[in-house]
C-alpha cells in the first residue's frame, strides 16, 4: 500500500495509478471494470459504484505489425457482472484520491491525455511496483487483488459465500 502511495518531495505521485489498484483490492472489481468506470457511476452519498461495462485490449496483426487494440465494452463479463459494489472507507478514499491525480472530469482511471488505459500498461506499471516490493514470481497479479478482497476483506470478516459471489459479480457462486 505505502509504495502504491509514494510521493515525491514535490507532492505529485511517483505512481499515477497507485490508486486503482486500491479501489480494485478494496472492492474486488476486475481490471477491465476499473477503467470502464466512469464519474457518473460513482455515488459518495450511497458509497457506491455501478458496474455495467468493461475494458479490454487485444493484439491486432495488420500489414505484418502487430498494434493493440483497446475497446470499451458497454456489457462486463457476464450478466451478473453487472451490479452495485459498496465502498469500504479505504475505497471511497482512494476514488477521491485519482480524482486529484487523474484530473479527468469524465473517468475515475485515464491517461494524461483522457483516454482509456491500456490494461497492458496497468500490468506493467503493478509489476514495477511490486519488485520494488520484492514481490516476485506471481502471475496475473492484478486478477490477484480481486482473490485478496474475496478472502481478507470479505470472507475472514464472515460475509456469507453467496453475498461475496454478488459482490464479485461471479455468475455461479462455485466460482467463488
Amino acid at each position: 500500500v505505502r509504495e502504491c502511495t509514494r510521493q515525491y518531495g514535490n507532492g505529485k505521485y511517483v505512481y499515477r495509478y497507485g490508486y486503482a489498484f486500491l479501489l480494485m483490492l478494496n472492492t474486488g472489481i476486475r481490471l477491465g471494470e476499473a477503467l470502464y468506470l466512469k464519474w457518473e457511476d460513482v455515488d459518495f452519498e450511497t458509497n457506491t459504484i455501478y458496474i455495467h461495462g468493461n475494458v479490454s485490449e487485444h493484439k491486432s496483426r495488420e500489414s505484418g505489425e502487430t498494434k493493440y487494440i483497446i475497446e470499451e465494452q458497454h456489457t462486463p463479463k457476464t450478466k451478473k457482472s453487472v451490479r452495485y459494489v459498496s465502498l469500504n472507507k479505504n475505497a471511497a478514499e482512494a476514488l477521491r484520491k485519482l480524482k486529484e491525480i487523474i484530473n479527468d472530469d469524465k473517468r475515475v482511471i485515464a491517461t494524461e491525455e483522457h483516454t482509456i488505459v491500456s490494461p497492458h500498461n496497468m500490468h506493467r506499471i503493478f509489476s514495477s511496483i511490486l519488485r520494488k516490493c520484492n514481490i516476485t514470481g506471481v502471475n496475473d497479479i492484478i486478477h490477484s487483488l480481486r482473490h485478496t478482497f474475496a478472502t481478507t476483506v470479505t470472507l475472514a470478516q464472515g460475509v456469507p459465500l453467496e453475498t461475496v459471489s454478488k459482490m464479485l459479480g461471479h455468475k455461479h457462486i462455485t466460482t467463488t
